[in-house]
């Protein structure tokens, strides 16, 4: 016997009906918590408390409730779909008594995901038996702001949304949108990763305080969340991921806004050596003697082992390499002796593009979460056409990160030197005659 679970997650509205009945009397009284089981997460959605007229013997140290009662109670719950979760009982002491522990022991037969509760001095605790006592995290989570969504994707969706950690890559103006929208949605707890400041040019894309300027991307999307909507965790830490990689290991999905490469590739790495999903979002605009001649991004979803990675769609570009990690000095070293200019320029960027490629983002992130649609694993958006394209694309044999290859210690064929990078081709001249 093992149950899996870690939390149990109860609608503010079901706890309050439990505690109200348990300290409200003076004899012994019990609770039933009945819902669903996804992962190791218990997700309640109704609880039954018996009436005095329903219990067969009931004092202050002991109760028996009538057998056809629990009968009837437990049909109605396998009607809805659900499961007996856990139960509790108001008790005299702060942990379960060897006698409840027996009886628990006989119930996890027959519910082999069963939490055991107690109600002590006012307080409410979960325990799981399976090797030994251990009690279980609680989340308690006020479901009147999300009527609406829940229309779409239930109760049980929303208590999924509420207990899962998106770590987001970047806080720039794409995934800072996500920051805000997830939160909103009431997101259990958000890992905010990003070494940068704000920037004023940065105000024209993402609703930010003008006294923010200058201040730390994570700890200015924290604090605005925190003051709007407080039940939502935020963990922020100013850093580039490379530098605090195991906070990833905390979340449930990786959320990957930065449009260089070498992040996107570290990411990947990371959760596909995790088993992470992670979803890579990505937008550009090209602009030519001032004219828009490609404006678009696209969403793609990996799931490790299922889908394709990152790397098995997007190639290494060497150039663009040396861009992101070579020193002002080397590009100017280089620029002298190949004539390539390798300075990074300041790329166009609107709302207008950001905002749709975030809610197509967030679109896939709470289908993955809540499983109320199936999921988009790479779509691309054109703006200049006013398009959404669904692309269906495979797994690449050679990938360098997901295929069996990857595995392989052997240096890589075709490793190139500088020279052989930014040489430009010379071009063979015509013979005379």
């Amino acid at each position: 016997m093992r149950q899996d679970a870690d939390c149990i997650v109860i609608p503010k509205s079901c706890f309050k009906k439990a505690i109200d009945a348990l300290k409200n009397s003076n004899l012994e009284t019990l609770v039933i918590f009945f819902g669903r089981v996804k992962g190791n997460k218990i997700l309640v959605n109704d609880v039954f408390v018996p009436k005095n007229k329903h219990y067969a013997v009931r004092t202050k140290t002991h109760l028996t409730v009538n057998s056809e009662v629990l009968v009837d109670e437990f049909r109605r719950q396998f009607a809805k779909g659900n499961t007996e979760v856990a139960s509790v009982h108001s008790h005299p002491m702060p942990i379960l008594s060897n006698g409840d522990v027996q009886t628990d022991l006989q119930i996890l037969k027959i519910f082999p995901h069963h939490l055991s509760g107690i109600f002590f001095n006012g307080e409410l605790k979960f325990f799981k038996l399976d090797s030994g006592l251990k009690e279980v995290n609680q989340k308690i989570v006020d479901l009147k702001r999300f009527d609406r969504q829940m229309r779409i994707f239930g109760e049980i969706g929303q208590l999924l949304l509420s207990t899962t950690n998106v770590a987001l890559i970047g806080v720039g103006g794409g995934n800072a949108k996500i920051a805000f929208d997830l939160a909103a949605m009431g997101i259990g707890k958000l890992i905010l990763v990003d070494p940068d400041v704000w920037e004023e040019s940065n105000r024209n894309r993402i609703l930010i305080p003008k006294e923010h300027v200058g201040r730390p991307k994570v700890l200015s999307v924290k604090e605005i969340i925190h003051n709007h909507y407080p039940d939502v965790e935020v963990d922020a830490y100013r850093a580039r991921i490379q530098e605090v990689a195991d906070v990833l290991k905390k979340s449930d999905i990786i959320v990957v806004g930065p449009d260089n490469f070498i992040t996107r590739e570290f990411c990947n790495r990371q959760a596909l050596k995790l088993r992470k999903i992670a979803v890579f979002v990505g937008a550009g605009i090209k602009v030519e003697n001032g004219k828009v001649r490609d404006m678009g991004g696209s969403v793609q979803v990996v799931v490790p082992g299922k889908t394709p990675c990152f790397e098995c769609i997007h190639s290494v570009d060497p150039e663009e390499i040396l861009r992101e990690t070579l020193s002002h000095r080397e590009k100017k070293r280089i620029s002298e002796k190949y004539g390539v200019n390798l300075e990074v320029n300041v790329a166009p960027s609107i709302v207008s593009l950001n905002d749709v490629l975030a809610g197509l983002a967030i679109h896939e992130i709470v289908k993955l979460i809540t499983g109320f649609d199936k999921v988009t694993t790479f779509k691309v958006y054109n703006a200049l056409e006013d398009k959404v394209f669904k692309v269906k694309v495979r797994k690449n044999p050679n990938c360098p990160a997901c295929s069996s290859r990857s595995l392989s210690t052997e240096k890589p064929e075709g490793t190139k030197e500088e020279s052989e990078i930014l040489c430009r081709p010379r071009r063979n001249k015509r013979k005379g005659g």
